[in-house]
């Protein structure tokens, strides 16, 4: 059985911080508790709850895969906001340094449905999806997710959606997929087929 993840990497380590970057994200957090991270990972959660890992370098989010943003380009930190589903042979990456986003892929069933910007580096050694959003969370946080001990703390917070966010710095190019669809529905309907 593969994995089944979804979520947005950070840079940063933003305990300090997670609030505000909920808000930037156009979530509400409340009511925290505290889990291990073998339980964030494991993508067994509520569409209302997203799970924090606070890395010495870096910040996992897991989300649900509907919640989740399709870009995060944010100011002054690096982001990759990444769906994996080996399952369902589906994964999405999309790639921000300083709030610009710089790499954008979607691919479902083997097909690329998006494929733009620069190529990442682990792309040089490999086409497999899987191994290059591992390597870019690794990159981010400074280890590799495998590697994290199950029992290392993270934190379930209640998510809620609000209406006012802050701004996102956003990119000069956009790099949509189609403009009336988000890639989870291009997802679903390879579900169905």
């Amino acid at each position: 059985m593969g994995y089944n993840i979804s979520g947005l990497a950070i840079n940063q380590n933003m305990h300090g911080r997670i609030y505000e970057l909920a808000t930037h994200l156009g979530f509400k957090l409340s009511a925290p508790r505290p889990i291990d991270f073998k339980s964030a990972a494991d993508n067994n959660r509520q569409a209302n709850e997203c799970d924090v890992y606070f890395g010495k370098q870096g910040t996992i989010l897991f989300l649900d895969m509907e919640r989740y943003a399709e870009t995060c380009a944010l100011p002054h930190v690096n982001t990759l906001c990444f769906a994996l589903s080996e399952t369902q042979k589906a994964y999405h990456l999309n790639y921000c340094e300083d709030g610009k986003e710089l790499r954008a892929v979607l691919e479902i069933n083997g097909k690329r449905l998006q494929d733009s910007g620069k190529r990442l580096a682990k792309e040089k050694e490999t086409d497999e999806l899987y191994d290059i959003i591992c390597h870019q969370i690794e990159t981010l946080i400074g280890q590799r997710v495998q590697d994290i001990d199950p029992t290392d703390k993270a934190v379930r917070f209640q998510l809620d959606t609000i209406e006012n966010r802050l701004p996102l710095v956003s990119s000069d190019e956009t790099l949509p997929i189609d403009e009336n669809r988000k890639w989870w529905e291009f997802w679903k309907m390879e579900q169905k087929a």
